[in-house]
């Protein structure tokens, strides 16, 4: 097995720090959450949080075993979708927060779609550059 240069190294870091933040920001009391009062903000904060998520596992999931793209997207969803599931699990223990919601795990899961697929289309827009140069 090869050694892990430190460039290689970032996706998982990133991916320890975005579960880090997502632990802190689930353990919030729901006092202490504030969300623009727009409709369904939470439900853009849970996209726009897995999107993050989804990229860097992404990312880590190709850096790390090489698989092909399809391979990557479907264990990344199954993953996040867990992670999602989880987190809202966690939410039910946090005081004022409601957690079990679907609505915000399906958030989770559609932003966490949207982040691999990101990270699917700069992959192989980088790969195609590299391969036609």
């Amino acid at each position: 097995m090869k050694p892990i240069r430190a460039a290689q190294g970032m996706p998982g870091g990133l991916l320890l720090l975005w579960f880090l933040g997502l632990w802190i920001l689930s353990s919030l009391p729901g006092s202490d959450v504030s969300l623009p009062l727009i409709p369904f903000a939470d439900k853009v904060a849970h996209f726009a949080y897995f999107l993050g998520g989804g990229f860097l596992l992404a990312w880590s999931l190709r850096t790390y075993f090489a698989w092909r793209h399809g391979v990557v997207v479907l264990v990344a969803l199954v993953a996040m979708a867990t992670v999602g599931a989880g987190d809202e699990l966690h939410q039910l223990f946090t005081p004022g927060r409601s957690g079990a919601d679907l609505g915000d795990w399906m958030a989770d899961l559609l932003g966490s779609l949207a982040g691999v697929l990101g990270f699917i289309f700069i992959h192989v827009k980088i790969i195609s550059r590299k391969t036609n140069s």
